[in-house]
């Protein structure tokens, strides 16, 4: 009797060993159900926003091709915050003319931390036609008014012209600029107004890269 009732918990722990064993494979096998069965709208909800933003940026009118499988990988340079997975999307023309690209970039000197945009540029490099921010991590009620679910402060880009000779005005009204500051908060406009100048001058000073690089998105899943 004492050795049957010794052999009890042993029993047990095996039995609920087993049981969780089998319950840990069942979840896993419904997780990996659920994201096969997920990830193919998941992929078109993200090439669905993408396109959604590249389009507030560039004129949607004047691009005939599908502009976000249109995408070259931009280099690691200062006038792009020295990042590495940066990309450029380039919108065509039917007579297969550049009309219009937006370009990823980022400040890294906000108040916070690094701030990702996407400027849209026209042909000319030097027109902007529009801005929006990506990701920042400003502080809320002050730096975050670069977002524009916060403020529209980021739609006073928008036909605005960017070139070596203005240079001096793309900074804050407070330092003899052309852009409004935040109450409280002059860091984060004046790093990413300064950051988007320095977009702009890098496409233009490298215009032909940018024309002629290969397409790495033809076949890409975001």
């Amino acid at each position: 009797m004492t050795e049957q009732k010794g052999l009890n918990p042993l029993l047990n722990s095996r039995r609920n060993a087993g049981i969780l064993a089998i319950f840990a494979v069942v979840t896993t096998l419904a997780i990996a159900l659920t994201f096969t069965l997920t990830k193919e709208t998941i992929a078109e909800q993200k090439q669905a926003k993408l396109l959604a933003v590249i389009f507030d940026v560039v004129d949607q009118t004047q691009i005939v091709n599908d502009i976000q499988h249109n995408c070259i990988v931009l280099p690691d340079v200062a006038a792009l915050g020295n990042k590495t997975d940066l990309k450029a999307y380039r919108g065509y023309s039917d007579s297969g003319a550049l009309t219009g690209i937006a370009i990823q970039s980022v400040a890294p000197n906000g108040y916070s931390g690094d701030i990702r945009f996407l400027v849209g540029l026209a042909s000319d490099f030097s027109t902007i036609t529009g801005v929006r921010v990506l990701e920042h991590q400003e502080t809320p009620g002050l730096g975050d008014k670069i977002d524009l679910r916060i403020s529209d402060w980021i739609l006073g880009f928008t036909n605005t012209s960017a070139t070596a000779e203005n240079a001096k005005t793309w900074t804050v009204t407070k330092e003899g600029g052309q852009f409004d500051a935040f109450t409280g908060a002059t860091i984060t406009p004046r790093a990413l107004v300064q950051a988007i100048h320095q977009t702009a001058m890098y496409a233009q000073n490298n215009a032909d890269y940018l024309l002629a690089a290969d397409n790495v998105c033809a076949q890409e899943t975001i």
